[in-house]
């Protein structure tokens, strides 16, 4: 029996739609094997391996497996957060998508109260995401007000875990959010509908603040100098927002400017090694930390002091 005849340009597509099938489907393994054993010991390691993928093609990937390795392993929130802060650093995108797609996480899992453990492990990666500063400070605060505008047991269980994981970095760096959050626990408390497990950890979390957080620092000195100041892009969102989560970049999809694409990241990847060389593979300038810090403050005060004096006034 003769082969069925195949026009050439056809040929040619269905050899191409393969070759990208092929290189998805190994991306995927990739970014899905090297989330699932990154830890404190070879997070450098880890990273720079992730970084030889095409992460701009694969940031769905990266995003959808990190959050399913954090819920599956909440203890690792930092470490995890530590890889994005890296990854953020690098390419942006990747940040802005996961704090979409937590935010919507969040979302779904505070109004279905039925599923506690995984939106206390939203709350915590969203924590540590602060701490590294990949996510602003006014997204803590937001959490923190929409948990206890109508205050039950499990929502103040949820606001403590959150300023206990992320008060540390808090209180450097806008002591005015954290003053606000603990003026919003302590009219809970002084309204004395709580239940008695609710009070009790509201105190906890209160003297814990009075021992400037001990035990829970922003950020563990072994995840610590992975990312210079002045490299870091920080995202911020609104709970009220339209938020879409990108969900078709977790599907494989043909590409008709693959190799182009291919090619281009593969010229990010020359000049993201160039600034690994000088930023994670040796010490970071400690010294012009708290003037960049105060630089990028200042570029966005108009926006954060509209923001904190909204959920002021709630």
């Amino acid at each position: 029996m003769e082969g069925r005849y195949i026009v050439p340009a056809l040929k040619r597509k269905e050899e191409t739609r393969d070759v990208e099938r092929e290189s998805w489907d190994e991306l995927r393994r990739r970014i899905n094997g090297l989330v699932n054993k990154v830890n404190t010991n070879n997070l450098r390691h880890v990273v720079l391996e992730l970084l030889e993928e095409n992460l701009i093609r694969g940031r769905g990937l990266l995003c959808r497996s990190c959050i399913k390795s954090q819920i599956a392993s909440p203890l690792f929130s930092d470490v995890i957060a530590a890889l994005i802060s890296v990854v953020n650093s690098r390419i942006p995108l990747v940040g802005d998508l996961l704090l979409r797609r937590l935010v919507l996480q969040f979302r779904k899992t505070y109004n279905d109260r039925n599923d506690k453990p995984r939106l206390l492990a939203v709350v915590r990666f969203l924590a540590h995401l602060v701490n590294q500063r990949v996510v602003h400070e006014t997204v803590a605060l937001e959490l923190v007000v929409k948990l206890l505008v109508e205050p039950t047991g499990d929502s103040v269980e949820v606001a403590v875990v959150l300023v206990t994981e992320c008060g540390a970095m808090l209180q450097e760096a806008s002591r005015r959010a954290l003053n606000l959050i603990f003026d919003s626990f302590r009219r809970i408390l002084h309204e004395g509908d709580l239940e008695y497990r609710s009070r009790c950890l509201i105190e906890s979390l209160v003297a814990l603040r009075r021992i400037s957080f001990k035990g829970h620092p922003a950020i563990r000195p072994e995840l610590d100098l992975l990312v210079d100041s002045e490299e870091q892009v920080t995202h911020d969102i609104s709970f009220l927002d339209v938020i879409d989560p990108e969900s078709s970049l977790d599907v494989f999809k043909t590409d008709s400017a693959f190799q182009q694409n291919e090619n281009k990241y593969e010229l990010l990847k020359k000049e993201i090694f160039g600034e690994q060389d000088k930023g994670l593979e040796e010490e970071d300038d400690e010294d012009n930390e708290a003037e960049d810090r105060a630089i990028q403050d200042d570029t966005e005060t108009d926006l954060v002091n509209l923001r904190r004096t909204i959920y002021q006034t709630i």
